[in-house]
């Protein structure tokens, strides 16, 4: 069923210019890996690698929102260019391999911590 929605909601996106989220949903980073213009509020992107003019709009009075919605569906390079910066976001930081990247130093930190014993088992952290 989860599957049947995303197929469902993957279509619809494909009609859309412009994404909206003021409130957290589930879909909220979908919806940027989908490479649409995306306008939301503080709220509604809370949580996520979102910065405002470079790979989404934020706005959270409601005029202003409507504002942005009309600023992307009215200007091409705006929504291309809005598209292509939350695509690039979604596979820096919650692709397979950028969060690998994030988590590669913590790895070197453990294998770091590391002692000499034969099996080469993590020190034990201490707890205070």
């Amino acid at each position: 069923m989860e599957q049947d929605l995303a197929q469902r909601l993957a279509a619809l996106a494909q009609l859309a210019d412009v994404e909206t989220f003021p409130i957290p949903q589930e879909y909220s980073v979908w919806r940027l890996a989908m490479g649409k213009a995306v306008v939301s509020t503080a709220v509604g992107c809370e949580g996520l690698a979102a910065e405002d003019g470079r790979n989404i709009l934020i706005r959270d009075d409601p005029e202003a929102f409507a504002q942005a919605v009309r600023a992307v569906l009215q200007a091409g390079a705006l929504r291309r260019r809005l598209g292509i910066e939350g695509r690039r976001t979604v596979e820096r930081h919650y692709s397979w391999d950028g969060i690998g990247e994030s988590m590669l130093p913590l790895y070197r930190l453990l294998y770091e911590a590391t002692d000499e014993r034969p099996h080469g088992r993590p020190v034990a952290a201490r707890s205070t």
